[in-house]
């Protein structure tokens, strides 16, 4: 997903839904403070750093949520 940010900034920004496969389908994800402690990690990784919107959308009746990173384009150009 991390790579995926990553050439956004280096682009013209995107979003990347974390939950729903290559073909479009809504599979959800469990959220856990580990997973929230890793999306946490990875944005800090970002060199150099910038900022990643992060939501969290609660799928209906369930315990699973898409995660959604929206990305702007960098204004600080490369990133890795």
């Amino acid at each position: 997903a991390f790579q995926s940010v990553c050439a956004f900034l280096n682009c013209k920004g995107g979003t990347v839904l974390i939950g729903v496969t290559n073909e479009g389908k809504i599979v959800g994800q469990e959220i856990t403070d580990q997973i929230k402690q890793s999306i946490a990690n990875d944005v800090s990784k970002l060199e150099p750093p910038e900022d990643v919107d992060i939501h969290y959308v609660p799928l209906d009746q369930s315990n699973l949520f898409v995660i959604v990173l929206k990305v702007k384009a960098g204004s600080h150009k490369p990133y890795v």
